[in-house]
């Protein structure tokens, strides 16, 4: 999502956990679905639409990389002191 990929991902808890009401991201359940999900995605406005709203999801939920790498390092800052 970060990288500004639209999703489609199996309509399981997980994914639907995440992605349910992102969008940019389809949950499928059935061929149809999938059909339906790459025909939308298939259309240039719709794709440019779920590319801003994946980005601005991930970078809202989540933060940018510079954000990902600064809590790894938190963490394993925190690991080390635990020893």
């Amino acid at each position: 999502m970060a990288a500004g990929l639209p999703i489609v991902a199996s309509d399981i808890d997980a994914h639907k956990n995440l992605l349910a009401e992102t969008e940019g991201a389809y949950l499928i359940a059935t061929g149809k679905d999938l059909e339906q999900a790459l025909g939308k995605l298939a259309e240039q406005d719709a794709h440019r639409k779920a590319v801003q709203a994946v980005r601005s999801f991930i970078r809202e939920e989540q933060g940018t990389w510079d954000d990902c790498a600064r809590r790894y390092l938190n963490l394993y800052k925190e690991l080390l002191h635990a020893v």
